[in-house]
């Protein structure tokens, strides 16, 4: 019996394998001028890496974080980038704790800007390929998201291994493209569907752009 009910799910051997079939399903923009993969951090890194090689495309950080209960830190209320805050509507939390985390973390999120990210400007009529290990309700995601439709895009395409059906159907009513290697009724923790599942440090983000010989845009 799997988790996800009546519907069979696959496991990857890891992230990177999964990037590697997803790239299949967009070879379309293969080498595109027009086309750059942003991955959210740091889930999104490693699958990120190998449609960016396999494509030869630029990579970039889109630098997110999870927004956590004050009381509760696995329970999450939201999330933030450096321009969008998306919350849970359904959490009441008081407005200044929730205030002082998100200054908290667009500290950190500036930092790894800095590091890998991309200036707003060279994102102008760009084709995004938003890349992460998972599509569900209200993942940081839905931020990003958020984000980059202020920006002058020519288009967004959400690459994902697995997917949650009603996630996918959201986004492409709102204009938003949607790759994904499985769409499932449900998820289960995101770890199940890969054997080997572990969060890049810097260090190895930094190891990951120099192997790939990918220059993050200027």
């Amino acid at each position: 019996m799997n988790p996800h009910g009546s519907i069979r799910s696959t496991t990857y051997h890891d992230r990177q394998e999964a990037g590697l079939l997803l790239a299949e399903r967009l070879y379309d923009l293969r080498a595109r001028p027009d086309a750059l993969i942003l991955a959210v951090p740091r889930s999104g890194v490693l699958v990120a890496a190998s449609i960016a090689w396999k494509l030869r495309l630029p990579l970039a950080l889109f630098p997110c974080r999870k927004l956590v209960h004050p009381a509760n830190p696995h329970q999450t209320i939201g999330s933030v980038c450096h321009d969008e805050v998306v919350l849970h509507p359904e959490r009441e939390i008081p407005t200044d704790m929730v205030s002082h985390q998100v200054h908290r973390l667009r500290r950190e999120l500036r930092s790894e800007q800095e590091t890998f990210g991309i200036p707003d400007q060279v994102l102008e009529n760009k084709t995004v390929i938003l890349v992460d290990d998972r599509l569900k309700q209200a993942d940081t995601l839905s931020a990003c998201i958020r984000s980059l439709k202020k920006k002058s895009l020519a288009r967004i395409v959400v690459a994902v291994p697995i997917a949650t059906l009603s996630q996918v159907r959201k986004l492409e009513r709102d204009g938003v493209d949607v790759i994904a290697l499985q769409e499932l009724p449900v998820l289960a923790e995101t770890a199940s569907y890969f054997d080997d599942f572990h969060p890049p440090t810097d260090s190895e983000i930094r190891q990951i752009w120099k192997q790939l010989g990918i220059k993050i845009p200027t």
